[in-house]
């Protein structure tokens, strides 16, 4: 018997992966972005794909798309862009809290995620929706990045 390359260990795992249940991800997207966006990114995750189930959901308010995303927007299907928070008119604080996390854990706990993944924004009320789910047992993990991704 000889030994396997790293290739046929990967197919052996690929394949246990795929006789036990995936794993459900609810991705939030940031601010002027949206779900369909938020899907291609999900390349910086292709390792994980054959082992999880993504979902998407958009923001609560439909807005402008951010100047950083228009070199990407050709690879983007839906033409609304959503945020999840909105500026006061003084440009001095975030409002909206209520309404996205109220949005975020209707989906969270329609669909039972077991790891929420957000952006930017998205979060931010990933860890908010995350620590409540974590803390009533019904969440495995949170990803959450305040970063742009590009």
């Amino acid at each position: 018997v000889g030994t396997l390359t790293k290739k046929a260990l990967y197919q052996i795992k690929m394949q246990e992966a795929k006789q036990t249940p995936l794993m459900k991800v609810l991705c939030l997207h940031g601010s002027g972005t949206n779900k369909d966006f938020m899907r291609n990114l999900q390349m910086a995750f292709s390792c994980l794909r054959p082992l999880c189930e993504w979902h998407y959901m958009d923001g609560p308010v439909a807005c402008d798309p951010i100047k950083e995303i228009e070199p990407y927007l050709k690879l983007v299907k839906q033409d609304t862009f959503f945020t999840w928070l909105r500026r006061s008119e003084d440009n001095s604080r975030y409002l909206g809290f209520e309404e996205a996390y109220k949005a975020a854990m209707e989906e969270a706990k329609k669909l039972g995620p077991d790891i929420l993944l957000g952006f930017s924004q998205g979060g931010i009320i990933a860890s908010m929706v995350g620590d409540q789910l974590y803390k009533e047992g019904k969440l495995k993990g949170i990803v959450s990045s305040v970063t742009k991704p590009w």
